[in-house]
């Protein structure tokens, strides 16, 4: 099956093909959000109350105002895989963004955040289980890697709100302003 057709939005429920965010979407152009991955057995959410914990550690970590409670967010997961009559093993990609606005760099006065949730096939590969796997180590490096220009700007994203809710400015030739 792959993908399934419905997917968990910050507005509810909508067809994957329909699904469509500004090309100014602060995900896309700063790395300003969070996501989770949740494995699925057999239908069921495994570990799903530490992740949607993290989540939300997460959103709170970066000042993102969840779309909806824990309590409801449980609830529609529990129905996306429902509405997608999902009983097989799979995996659940969850992405909440700080939403679309124009590209600056302090958090946008009047936007709400953006989330989608979907649901992909992902059987276990119950052989590797059996007989392991090849793999190698690397040192994590990412922070070493400065000098990328990457689109993850989300420290420069907390640097510059910070600045702002400190009461910085920038000068300008004509007036004081972000």
């Amino acid at each position: 099956m792959g993908l399934y057709d419905v997917m968990l939005t910050d507005d509810g429920f909508v067809q994957k093909d329909d699904l469509s965010y500004p090309f100014e979407e602060r995900g896309l152009q700063f790395g300003d959000g969070v996501y989770e991955v949740i494995r699925i057995y057999e239908g069921s959410y495994y570990l799903l109350k530490e992740h949607v914990e993290r989540l939300y550690r997460s959103m709170s970590a970066i000042k993102i105002t969840p779309p909806f409670s824990e309590t409801e967010m449980y609830a529609y997961l529990d129905d996306l895989l429902e509405r997608n009559g999902v009983t097989s093993d799979a995996k659940l990609y969850l992405q909440v963004t700080r939403g679309s606005a124009p590209r600056n760099h302090e958090f946008p006065l009047e936007t709400g955040v953006n989330l989608y949730a979907y649901v992909k096939d992902f059987p276990r590969n119950t052989d590797l289980m059996r007989n392991g796997v090849s793999t190698i180590t690397l040192e994590d490096i990412r922070w070493e890697w400065c000098y990328i220009k990457s689109l993850n700007l989300l420290p420069n994203v907390i640097a510059k709100q910070e600045a702002k809710e400190h009461g910085a400015r920038k000068r300008s030739s004509t007036k004081t302003d972000w």
